[in-house]
C-alpha cells in the first residue's frame, strides 16, 4: 500500500512537474505564423498567394518590417477587420511570437532592436 501511494504521489508531481515546464516553454512564432498568417502573407511573407493578392496583403518580407514591435503587430490584428478570423483565434502573446518571425522574414532577428521598446 505504501508502496502504490508513493507511486501515485511521485507520478502526480511529475505531471504537474512536467504540466508547468510546458505552460511555460516559448511559443513558436512560425508555427503561428503558418498556422494563421501564411494564407495571406505566404509563408516566405511574400503575399503572392491567391488570398493575399486578393486582400492587399502587406509584403512582410520587406525590409520595414525587421524592427516591427509586438504593439504595433497587436494593434493592426486586433484592429483590422481583414484579420477578424485570426482575431479570434490568437492571444497577445501569440502575436508577440508571430512580430519575432515576421522579423526574421524581413531579414532580421526575432529579438527588437537594441534601445527598441514595446
Amino acid at each position: 500500500m505504501k508502496r502504490t501511494v508513493a507511486l501515485a504521489a511521485g507520478l502526480l508531481s511529475g505531471g504537474l512537474t512536467f504540466g508547468i515546464a510546458a505552460a511555460e516553454a516559448p511559443l513558436d512564432g512560425k508555427k503561428l505564423y503558418d498556422a494563421n498568417c501564411a494564407k495571406c502573407h505566404g509563408v516566405d511573407g511574400s503575399a503572392d498567394t491567391p488570398a493575399g493578392k486578393a486582400m492587399k496583403a502587406h509584403v512582410l518580407k520587406d525590409p520595414k518590417w525587421v524592427h516591427v514591435e509586438p504593439a504595433t503587430v497587436i494593434h493592426v490584428v486586433r484592429e483590422n477587420p481583414k484579420h477578424k478570423a485570426v482575431t479570434e483565434k490568437v492571444t497577445d502573446a501569440e502575436l508577440e511570437a508571430i512580430t519575432a518571425h515576421i522579423r526574421e522574414l524581413a531579414g532580421g532577428s526575432a529579438s527588437p532592436a537594441p534601445g527598441a521598446t514595446k
